[in-house]
Protein backbone atom coordinates (compact mmCIF):
# COMPACT_ATOMS: atom_id res chain seq x y z
CA UNK A 1 0.00 0.00 0.00
CA UNK A 2 1.23 3.29 -1.16
CA UNK A 3 0.49 6.57 0.54
CA UNK A 4 0.98 10.03 -0.82
CA UNK A 5 1.84 13.14 0.77
CA UNK A 6 2.53 16.84 0.53
CA UNK A 7 5.16 18.25 2.64
CA UNK A 8 4.79 22.20 4.12
CA UNK A 9 3.80 24.56 1.42
CA UNK A 10 5.19 23.07 -1.50
CA UNK A 11 4.13 21.59 -4.89
CA UNK A 12 5.97 18.69 -4.74
CA UNK A 13 4.90 15.42 -4.16
CA UNK A 14 6.11 12.42 -2.33
CA UNK A 15 5.02 8.57 -2.03
CA UNK A 16 6.01 6.54 1.24
CA UNK A 17 7.01 3.15 0.61
CA UNK A 18 5.68 1.01 4.42
CA UNK A 19 7.55 -2.01 3.08
CA UNK A 20 11.05 0.22 2.50
CA UNK A 21 10.53 3.00 4.82
CA UNK A 22 11.41 5.52 2.11
CA UNK A 23 9.89 8.75 0.85
CA UNK A 24 9.90 9.13 -2.63
CA UNK A 25 8.93 12.03 -5.13
CA UNK A 26 6.03 11.00 -7.46
CA UNK A 27 7.97 10.33 -11.08
CA UNK A 28 11.38 11.35 -10.17
CA UNK A 29 9.69 14.82 -9.44
CA UNK A 30 8.16 15.63 -12.75
CA UNK A 31 4.90 15.01 -11.20
CA UNK A 32 4.38 19.03 -9.58
CA UNK A 33 1.00 20.40 -7.44
CA UNK A 34 -0.56 22.92 -9.59
CA UNK A 35 -0.88 25.08 -6.79
CA UNK A 36 1.59 25.59 -3.54
CA UNK A 37 -0.70 24.51 -0.79
CA UNK A 38 -0.40 22.85 2.72
CA UNK A 39 -3.26 21.45 5.04
CA UNK A 40 -5.17 20.38 2.82
CA UNK A 41 -6.93 17.37 1.70
CA UNK A 42 -6.50 14.56 -0.81
CA UNK A 43 -8.93 12.10 -1.61
CA UNK A 44 -8.62 8.72 -3.66
CA UNK A 45 -11.54 8.61 -6.77
CA UNK A 46 -11.67 5.05 -7.42
CA UNK A 47 -7.96 3.50 -8.85
CA UNK A 48 -6.83 6.65 -10.89
CA UNK A 49 -7.24 9.46 -9.56
CA UNK A 50 -6.21 11.75 -6.46
CA UNK A 51 -8.64 14.56 -5.96
CA UNK A 52 -6.69 17.83 -4.11
CA UNK A 53 -8.79 20.59 -2.05
CA UNK A 54 -8.74 23.36 0.36
CA UNK A 55 -5.80 24.00 2.21
CA UNK A 56 -3.64 27.03 2.65
CA UNK A 57 -1.38 28.62 -0.27
CA UNK A 58 0.79 31.10 -1.22
CA UNK A 59 0.14 34.49 -3.19
CA UNK A 60 2.61 34.85 -5.61
CA UNK A 61 1.25 38.72 -6.08
CA UNK A 62 1.00 39.66 -2.09
CA UNK A 63 3.72 37.35 -1.06
CA UNK A 64 1.46 35.57 1.77
CA UNK A 65 -0.55 32.66 2.80
CA UNK A 66 -4.33 32.36 1.37
CA UNK A 67 -7.14 30.28 1.65
CA UNK A 68 -6.61 27.75 -1.27
CA UNK A 69 -9.99 27.38 -2.97
CA UNK A 70 -8.46 25.74 -6.17
CA UNK A 71 -9.58 22.27 -6.78
CA UNK A 72 -7.28 19.81 -9.08
CA UNK A 73 -7.45 16.01 -9.55
CA UNK A 74 -3.91 14.12 -10.71
CA UNK A 75 -4.42 11.22 -13.08
CA UNK A 76 -2.38 8.37 -12.32
CA UNK A 77 -0.96 7.19 -15.69
CA UNK A 78 -1.25 10.87 -17.07
CA UNK A 79 0.98 12.64 -19.32
CA UNK A 80 1.86 16.08 -19.84
CA UNK A 81 -0.69 18.66 -20.43
CA UNK A 82 0.39 19.72 -23.52
CA UNK A 83 0.65 15.83 -24.75
CA UNK A 84 -2.97 14.95 -23.63
CA UNK A 85 -4.24 14.52 -27.30
CA UNK A 86 -6.63 11.51 -28.82
CA UNK A 87 -8.06 10.34 -25.59
CA UNK A 88 -4.39 11.12 -23.59
CA UNK A 89 -5.93 12.59 -19.83
CA UNK A 90 -3.17 14.71 -18.37
CA UNK A 91 -1.52 14.69 -15.22
CA UNK A 92 -3.32 17.48 -13.72
CA UNK A 93 -7.66 18.35 -13.96
CA UNK A 94 -7.71 22.02 -13.49
CA UNK A 95 -11.10 22.04 -14.55
CA UNK A 96 -12.72 21.82 -11.85
CA UNK A 97 -14.86 25.22 -9.90
CA UNK A 98 -13.06 25.95 -7.10
CA UNK A 99 -14.65 25.75 -3.60
CA UNK A 100 -17.56 28.58 -2.53
CA UNK A 101 -16.13 28.66 1.18
CA UNK A 102 -11.89 28.05 1.11
CA UNK A 103 -10.80 25.69 4.53
CA UNK A 104 -8.00 24.39 5.85
CA UNK A 105 -7.79 21.95 8.51
CA UNK A 106 -11.13 19.93 7.60
CA UNK A 107 -12.73 16.77 7.42
CA UNK A 108 -13.12 15.80 3.71
CA UNK A 109 -14.39 12.54 2.24
CA UNK A 110 -15.85 10.70 -0.43
CA UNK A 111 -19.44 9.55 0.10
CA UNK A 112 -20.88 8.27 -3.59
CA UNK A 113 -20.08 9.95 -5.96
CA UNK A 114 -19.86 13.58 -3.78
CA UNK A 115 -17.24 15.07 -1.94
CA UNK A 116 -18.01 16.25 1.30
CA UNK A 117 -16.02 19.03 3.23
CA UNK A 118 -16.78 19.36 7.28
CA UNK A 119 -15.83 22.41 8.76
CA UNK A 120 -12.38 23.84 9.23
CA UNK A 121 -10.76 27.03 9.60
CA UNK A 122 -10.44 29.99 7.12
CA UNK A 123 -6.78 31.41 7.21
CA UNK A 124 -7.91 35.01 5.38
CA UNK A 125 -10.90 35.45 7.41
CA UNK A 126 -8.80 33.91 11.08
CA UNK A 127 -12.37 32.07 11.93
CA UNK A 128 -13.93 28.57 11.45
CA UNK A 129 -15.96 27.67 8.69
CA UNK A 130 -19.08 26.64 10.02
CA UNK A 131 -20.44 24.75 7.00
CA UNK A 132 -21.31 21.24 5.23
CA UNK A 133 -20.83 21.43 1.86
CA UNK A 134 -20.07 18.79 -0.94
CA UNK A 135 -18.79 18.64 -4.41
CA UNK A 136 -20.37 16.34 -7.29
CA UNK A 137 -17.16 15.20 -9.02
CA UNK A 138 -19.61 13.93 -12.18
CA UNK A 139 -21.54 17.68 -12.38
CA UNK A 140 -18.12 19.28 -11.08
CA UNK A 141 -20.51 21.85 -8.91
CA UNK A 142 -20.74 22.69 -5.12
CA UNK A 143 -23.53 22.72 -2.36
CA UNK A 144 -24.25 24.12 0.26
CA UNK A 145 -25.64 20.98 2.85
CA UNK A 146 -25.95 22.58 6.20
CA UNK A 147 -24.53 25.13 8.48
CA UNK A 148 -23.31 23.06 11.78
CA UNK A 149 -23.99 24.02 15.07
CA UNK A 150 -22.28 26.38 17.29
CA UNK A 151 -18.87 25.38 17.93
CA UNK A 152 -15.86 24.61 16.38
CA UNK A 153 -14.97 22.95 13.94
CA UNK A 154 -10.72 22.60 12.79
CA UNK A 155 -8.45 19.92 12.71
CA UNK A 156 -11.64 17.33 12.04
CA UNK A 157 -11.21 13.79 10.59
CA UNK A 158 -13.77 12.19 8.60
CA UNK A 159 -13.78 8.71 9.10
CA UNK A 160 -16.82 6.52 6.88
CA UNK A 161 -18.05 3.97 8.90
CA UNK A 162 -20.47 1.30 7.74
CA UNK A 163 -23.13 0.52 10.24
CA UNK A 164 -26.14 -2.50 9.43
CA UNK A 165 -29.38 -0.79 9.46
CA UNK A 166 -30.87 -4.10 10.79
CA UNK A 167 -29.48 -3.63 14.19
CA UNK A 168 -32.58 -2.59 16.04
CA UNK A 169 -30.43 -2.21 19.76
CA UNK A 170 -28.16 0.32 17.86
CA UNK A 171 -29.23 3.77 18.17
CA UNK A 172 -27.28 6.87 17.15
CA UNK A 173 -28.07 10.46 16.20
CA UNK A 174 -27.87 11.26 12.89
CA UNK A 175 -28.92 13.20 9.50
CA UNK A 176 -29.88 11.73 6.34
CA UNK A 177 -28.38 12.79 3.55
CA UNK A 178 -29.20 12.01 0.44
CA UNK A 179 -28.57 8.47 0.13
CA UNK A 180 -26.26 8.55 3.07
CA UNK A 181 -25.97 8.81 6.83
CA UNK A 182 -24.09 11.08 8.39
CA UNK A 183 -23.46 10.61 12.43
CA UNK A 184 -22.59 13.03 15.48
Amino acid sequence: MMMMAILSISVVIRSYDPEDGLWREVREGKAFLPHEREKHNMVPIGNSKILVLAGRGFDQETFSEKDEGAVCHYNLGGVEYDKAVGGLKPEWDLDHPGMPHPRSNAAILLLGRNVWAIGGLSYNKGTGVNTVGYYDIKRRRWREAFPLPEGHYSNLDGVLLHIPVTNKDFCFVDRFIYDRWIMW
